[in-house]
């Protein structure tokens, strides 16, 4: 079955002919994920998606498997496995966001991220971490639902760190990311674990290396009011991007020391009920016309 994750009428399609073929899934991976490359250069690249014209990075990385999940999650209550899981292909560089553009309001009735109407330099910049975040963020808000009525299906975020896949742009950044990422083989590795390890939990985050964790400044850091206010004044700065993106270049050069598997724990604002809360219904309104 094949599907255009930026189209959710095709998406929606997919799904039922998923269900015509498997009235009951053991495990769903969500794992489709797309980038704008770099940011000087994404000006090039049509943002607005087939659905709405909303951001093609956020329906395809997110609100795609937002809907695919809901369609699906029938088969999976009716897996014979003991525990059918949902995994969340994330990823750490979701501290990027701050939350703050994946909140709708009587103001702003779409999420700025969601919005495919912009064409500045910082939507684009951040369009995958707003979308990394946006998972992480429906595993939980599912989660806390599927406990509440006792079923046996887990939901599981998981980052694969970086691999030497195409989705980085061709040229130098392709090059070097290949040269210093996981290989795909070791990439899946926490996508496994998560699928597959008993002590894994719903609700918790898998990480196939623990570079991260040796950096305990990072939380104070990265959502310190005084730096998040002094980028905001300045406009410009936008420190906790900068951090984070500095981040991500040391988990490259570094990330194959530690390679393994980690329970971790996702941001700060991926735990945010009132966040979650707001995003889930936001999205099941949207996604509600291909259901």
């Amino acid at each position: 079955v094949v599907a255009d994750l930026s189209d959710l009428s095709a998406v929606s399609k997919a799904s039922d002919a998923i269900l015509d073929q498997f009235p009951a899934i053991d495990y769903l991976v969500n794992n489709a994920g797309i980038h704008y490359g770099a940011p000087w250069k994404s000006h090039e690249i049509e943002i607005a998606s087939a659905t709405k014209g909303l951001d093609k990075c956020f329906v395809t990385n997110y609100l795609s498997h937002f809907l695919l999940t809901e369609k699906l999650l029938p088969a999976l209550e009716k897996s014979n496995v003991a525990s059918p899981r949902i995994i969340q292909v994330s990823s750490t560089y979701h501290w990027l966001s701050d939350g703050f553009s994946l909140a709708s309001s009587e103001a702003s009735p779409v999420p700025l991220a969601a919005r495919g109407d912009f064409y500045d330099y910082r939507h684009r910049a951040t369009a995958y971490g707003n979308s990394k975040l946006a998972q992480v963020l429906h595993a939980l808000a599912l989660d806390r639902r599927l406990s509440a009525e006792g079923s046996k299906v887990s939901v599981v975020s998981v980052c694969p760190a970086w691999v030497g896949t195409d989705i980085a742009p061709e040229g130098f950044m392709r090059t070097v990311v290949k040269t210093f990422a996981f290989s795909t083989e070791q990439g899946i590795y926490s996508l496994l674990n998560a699928m597959f390890r008993p002590e894994v939990k719903s609700g918790d985050f898998v990480g196939n290396t623990n570079v991260v964790t040796h950096f305990p400044m990072k939380s104070t850091l990265i959502t310190s009011n005084l730096k998040l206010n002094l980028g905001k004044t300045l406009g410009v700065v936008h420190m906790r991007e900068q951090f984070t993106d500095t981040l991500a270049m040391v988990l490259m050069a570094v990330q194959r020391f530690t390679f393994g598997w980690y329970i971790q724990k996702s941001s700060p604002e991926s735990y945010d009920e009132e966040l979650q809360e707001n995003l889930w219904e936001w999205s099941k309104a949207t996604v509600k016309e291909w259901m």
